[in-house]
């Protein structure tokens, strides 16, 4: 669940954003400084009525200079203050959009306006967040691809131009009539079709740090890093073919081609899409997805494209296709028809003497077509250039240092905690047991306190009542609600004080499998993990619980990289929703020895990627004796420790017991119930203690519990102990021990009947009634 911050943080109403009055009003000829208005003005201020072009305009950022509306200049030295959004498609109502505006926004402001020409039947919208904090260029196009992201994945589609530096966004305005004549304004002079609504100027800024934007970031980085592993892989193999290909007759025609006409020329006259990021990142046509999938490396290109490499297009291998401009006026212009495409620029080059080249066959390249040995110099997805004066963009830097900046400790956002120091808002933890301990039971019984907002265990719920999604994947939809129905019966739950806030799936009805194994590995399903977020969003999950983790995927469970991967997307879903995810993972075979965290089943990727890990373990035999619980009740006993805690210092020990409850159609089932163990005091008095001290006065007394003549035989008598019950055995050794800490017993070194030196208890301080 997205939920909004504790504390207003207005400082935004006073961040200013550069303005000026439509498309043509630049000051490059001038020198003149750009005006600037406030955020908050902006908010409160009536739609103008202007033509849609004069309309008047702000940037996102602050930089206000002469070339304020470069793309260039603002990328270089811009300071952005707010998200923006554009949608002039879809005909969506202001309803729709307010709820995923106020998702995303995670309690921060918004403000959503018509646009010029909304009307009946084709409304359109602007979307402004204002940041928290200004930010540089590189972490603000990373927010509104972010914001792109999660629009269009509940149905919104998304202007990306926005993601320009410097791409006005037009202020409200409704201009007295639409193209076509038709009345945007009533006789009155007021609008007809305009709307407008706003979250308020005492809601904070958005957090790029935290949140739905912060998880949506993550994602688009790791995608960017996996891209450019792909490309490497590419590079190598472009390489090889190149070291072995021979160069074939009639290439200087083509060489000619390639050094007159360059890559970039091509990509624009077969109307590929500039990446508003990086200008070496293009989209394809023939692609589906909205990534830019084809990059520039000096002068030639490769693309990660299925859909390109599936057409034809250039030299096809493993991880995509790559090729020069040739490659792309050959697919294009001549539909993969290299024969015609090499006699078209034959014609071009030497008039109506057709030079006929070495052609073998209909689908051979009769020119120079391999790759040389490529750099790869980029990274991510790099930017358009200027519609107004812009200069060439520089490489974008693989590797950069970010400065350290210090703020004030009271600044830094607390870590959300939700329930104990184990679920916390962004982050994965686990649940480490063997099968039967009581896990699947203990965690019933905490979904219901998170619902209930009622703390049945005393873990601490941090804040209050939660939104719970109980997915068992193992057990069938009956069995799970006879163990709510137990545990709700046992803690006395009236079903209305958990309201709508528990949510139960199994996965016999619902399978949840998030990622499957493919040929080279692990494969995120990414419409299901899509789907996931989606859904814990709509519902405001805070709490997702999925037991057992190996049936959330489809891959090997002992392959270290793709449980990695596996691991790392239940992160990615954490961040992107801002719930906690508790996954229940199973322990190999132990063979009587103690689970720890490292006794998790499979590989160890699990394990590293969690926050927090908790361990069950059965009651032990030795356990059972010390803390005096009789040998044939210690499988109803279990303990819980924290194994890993990253965040926060390791939780004590806690154990529980399970009792049975009886249900009205007969069954009987066990709750997991927090259990204390006896004092071994119990039942003892002071008169006991001065007992004691009498028959030690009067013997000579071991403190080795082995001895024939140890103090704890002293002891028996006086309390009724039964030293063939371990249990008892134990409890006069903890006793013993507690009176010699006191004082009141002392142990000193004597010699046995046989001069050999040994421990013996004495009285150390009288005690009198």
């Amino acid at each position: 669940m997205a939920t909004a911050l504790n504390t207003p943080d207005p400082s935004w109403n006073a961040f200013r954003v550069t303005t000026f009055a439509g498309q043509h009003d630049s000051h490059i000829d001038t020198g003149e400084d750009y005006r600037t208005i406030t955020l908050a003005s902006v908010f409160t201020g009536k739609p103008l009525a202007k033509s849609k072009m004069a309309g008047d305009a702000i940037l996102a950022s602050s930089y206000n200079d002469h070339d304020a509306r470069s793309h260039e200049a603002q990328r270089q030295r811009g300071s952005f203050v707010a998200l923006v959004g554009d949608i002039d498609k879809g005909d969506l109502s202001l309803p729709t959009i307010r709820e995923a505006v106020e998702i995303f926004s995670d309690g921060a402001a918004w403000l959503i306006y018509s646009s010029a020409h909304s009307r009946d039947g084709d409304q359109r919208w602007r979307l402004i967040f204002p940041l928290h904090a200004a930010c540089a260029y590189d972490q603000w196009v990373d927010g509104q691809d972010a914001l792109f992201t999660f629009m269009e994945s509940r149905g919104i589609p998304m202007d990306h131009a926005l993601s320009r530096a410097g791409q006005p966004i037009y202020l409200p305005n409704v201009p007295l009539a639409y193209k076509d004549g038709t009345p945007l304004r009533d006789e009155a002079g007021e609008p007809i079709y305009y709307q407008s609504v706003h979250s308020g100027l005492d809601a904070p800024g958005l957090d790029l740090s935290r949140g739905i934007v912060a998880g949506g970031i993550a994602a688009i980085r790791q995608k960017r890093a996996a891209d450019d592993r792909e490309r490497e892989a590419l590079k190598a193999e472009a390489a090889r073919r190149f070291a072995s290909k021979p160069r074939q007759d009639g290439a200087g025609i083509i060489e000619t081609f390639n050094a007159s006409t360059s890559v970039e020329t091509m990509l624009t006259l077969c109307d590929y899409q500039q990446s508003p990021r990086n200008g070496d990142d293009w989209r394809s046509p023939q692609q589906t997805g909205d990534t830019y999938a084809t990059r520039v490396i000096e002068g030639k290109w490769i693309s990660l494209s299925a859909s390109d490499a599936a057409s034809g297009l250039g030299s096809k291998c493993k991880s995509g296709c790559f090729g020069d401009a040739y490659d792309l006026y050959v697919h294009y212009k001549h539909g993969g028809d290299h024969k015609e495409a090499y006699r078209t620029l034959g014609r071009e080059q030497r008039g109506t003497n057709v030079v006929q080249g070495n052609f073998r066959g209909e689908d051979q390249d009769p020119g120079y077509w391999a790759v040389p040995e490529w750099a790869d110099t980029g990274h991510g997805e790099p930017d358009y250039e200027a519609a107004i004066g812009g200069d060439a963009v520089a490489p974008a830097k693989i590797v950069s240092a970010t400065p350290f900046t210090w703020r004030s400790t009271a600044d830094i956002p607390k870590r959300r905690w939700l329930y104990g120091k184990h679920l916390l808002r962004g982050f994965v933890s686990v649940d480490v047991a063997a099968g039967g301990v009581g896990k699947s039971s203990l965690k019933i019984g905490e979904a219901l306190a998170m619902a209930t907002g009622r703390d049945l265990y005393d873990k601490g719920l941090h804040e209050g009542a939660l939104s719970v999604w109980l997915w068992n994947l193992e057990d069938p939809v009956e069995e799970i609600e006879r163990r709510l129905h137990a545990t709700a019966q046992r803690f006395k739950i009236d079903p209305r004080e958990v309201g709508d806030r528990l949510y139960v799936d199994s996965g016999r009805d619902q399978p949840l499998v998030i990622a499957t194994e493919g040929p080279d590995g692990a494969v995120i399903a990414r419409p299901v993990v899509d789907a996931l977020i989606a859904e814990m969003l709509e519902r405001k999950i805070d709490v997702l619980v999925v037991d057992p983790f190996i049936s959330s995927h489809a891959v090997s469970e002992n392959d270290n990289n793709a449980i990695d991967i596996v691991a790392r997307e239940w992160n990615i879903i954490a961040e992107r929703t801002g719930a906690a995810i508790n996954l229940v993972h199973h322990v190999r075979k132990q063979n009587g020895g103690e689970a720890t965290a490292d006794s998790a089943r499979g590989a160890s990727s699990l394990i590293g990627k969690a926050r927090s890990v908790l361990v069950y373990n059965r009651m032990t035999d030795e356990e059972a004796a010390r803390l005096n619980v009789p040998a044939s009740d210690r499988f109803f006993h279990f303990r819980v420790d924290n194994d890993k805690a990253n965040l926060a210092p390791a939780e004590r020990g806690d154990w529980y017991r399970m009792n049975n409850v009886d249900l009205a159609n007969g069954d009987s089932v066990g709750v997991a119930c927090a259990w204390s163990p006896p004092d071994a005091f119990d039942g003892v008095t002071t008169a006991h203690l001065i007992q004691m001290q009498r028959s030690i006065s009067e013997g000579k007394w071991r403190k080795d519990q082995q001895a024939k003549a140890w103090a704890g035989h002293a002891l028996a008598p006086i309390l009724g102990l039964n030293f063939d019950e371990k249990r008892d055995k134990a409890r006069a050794k903890q006793i013993i021990e507690n009176w010699v800490r006191e004082g009141v017993l002392e142990v000193v070194i004597d010699h046995d009947e046989k001069r050999n030196e040994r421990e013996f208890i004495i009285v150390g301080r009288w005690v009198t009634e």
